[in-house]
């Protein structure tokens, strides 16, 4: 939200808007922090709330209780999805022109990033030792720099090091590995000696975890960080 509204329009933002997963975690610094409870949002006297995941599964009955309005940010795994819930959520809070200036930057940087991995395999590696292949939204941003996934598997998985040790993709890409959850999972497969010699023998995409982490306009970064390694 803080990418789409003027910043007097920001009565607060959540505790978790200056994580590390967070996007615009710069930004948000200096900005009222509103703990995600009915008490506290109240408190804060907005005229909307913007939601994901904040405050549980029960906190937008209790605000709309409250006659505060609630605008539910759906999940997004594809670019479409994108498009419709930054555009949706513009217009929630009143800067449409805003929304489609960030949904026109995210289709110059696809067009942009469009076949530069010609057809080479990548493989995404998290700092918990996980990754993904097809169906999914970092999945998605790997085919979409031209990449096939080295992951064949749809959805989610732990890195499978024995099939590493014998064959390697033709690049990497790591998120989150200079960042603090980084050493949360300092005993993951993501450090062991196979997977550090792959990331030392091929050239390696270093993407801000944060554009790995929900999928809003900023995927386009991730995308084109990918593109730019291989190129």
């Amino acid at each position: 939200m803080i990418g789409l509204a003027d910043r007097h329009q920001i009565a607060g933002v959540s505790p978790d808007a200056v994580r590390d997963f967070s996007y615009l975690r710069g930004e948000a610094v200096g900005l009222p922090v509103v703990r995600p409870t009915a008490e506290a949002i109240l408190a804060a006297r907005p005229d909307l709330v913007v939601r994901s995941y904040g405050g549980g599964g029960a906190i937008t009955g209790q605000l709309q209780r409250l006659g505060i309005p609630v605008h539910q940010i759906g999940w997004s795994d594809d670019f479409e999805a994108v498009r419709t819930h930054v555009r949706e959520a513009a217009t929630a809070i009143g800067q449409p022109a805003r929304g489609e200036g960030l949904i026109a930057r995210l289709d110059r940087q696809l067009a942009a990033a469009a076949g530069a991995g010609a057809g080479r395999t990548l493989l995404y590696v998290s700092a918990a030792g996980v990754t993904t292949g097809p169906q999914t939204g970092v999945g998605r941003m790997i085919t979409a720099a031209g990449f096939q996934p080295f992951e064949t598997r749809p959805g989610w998985h732990p890195i499978d090091l024995e099939r590493l040790a014998d064959a390697a993709p033709d690049h990497a890409a790591t998120a989150f590995f200079d960042t603090p959850t980084a050493r949360q999972n300092s005993r993951s497969p993501a450090h062991h000696p196979v997977a550090r010699r792959l990331l030392a023998g091929v050239p390696v995409a270093r993407l801000d975890g944060a554009t790995t982490v929900c999928a809003g306009w900023f995927v386009g970064d991730a995308v084109t960080a990918l593109a730019e390694a291989a190129r």
